[in-house]
């Protein structure tokens, strides 16, 4: 005789409650015995849609942790064992608390430079036509780039883009 599908039976024995799934599952298993001598595909599929059917809150048994975890304890126990491996080891330990502490800041402070620049100029409802004109200039030790441009040029965009309008540019 065919045994009921695995995989089935493994589900509801995964979500159903300890005092409903002996029951259940032999009730099911009877059904299938049934309907095996029928029809094998129709049996293994009545089967699977009746676990189906059963996965149902008045089923599913709780999955809540029986256990409550202290926290205080654990942190106390942890900055023990860090106090304990600080006097053992302190060379060791200040050079780790060290390029930790550095790693951190140079974090924070790129993670900052990043959304300084992401939120340049956003509060213009057309911050996304927005460009910014820079010069570059030859020296002797060599090219510098300014930020500021000559003050004829933004009458030469106006005049050669014709898409610029005068009050963007400052005229």
């Amino acid at each position: 005789m065919e045994k009921p599908p695995k995989n089935a039976v493994k589900f509801l024995r995964w979500f159903c409650r300890e005092d409903y799934v002996e029951e259940i599952e032999g009730d099911l298993t009877e059904i299938f015995e049934k309907e095996y001598r029928q029809s094998v595909r129709k049996a293994k599929w009545k089967f699977v849609f009746s676990v189906i059917k059963y996965f149902r809150p008045g089923f599913i048994k709780s999955f809540k942790r029986n256990h409550r975890s202290n926290y205080q304890a654990m942190f106390r126990h942890n900055f023990l064992l860090t106090y304990r491996n600080f006097l053992r080891y302190k060379s060791s330990f200040l050079i780790n608390l060290t390029g930790l502490s550095t790693g951190l800041a140079c974090t924070f402070l790129i993670y900052l430079w990043v959304s300084d620049e992401l939120t340049v100029d956003k509060f213009n409802t057309k911050d996304n036509r927005l460009f910014r004109a820079m010069e570059h200039r030859v020296r002797a030790t060599g090219i510098w780039t300014s930020p500021t441009t000559p003050g004829p040029l933004a009458e030469a965009l106006v005049g050669s883009l014709g898409v610029l309008d005068h009050r963007c540019v400052g005229l």
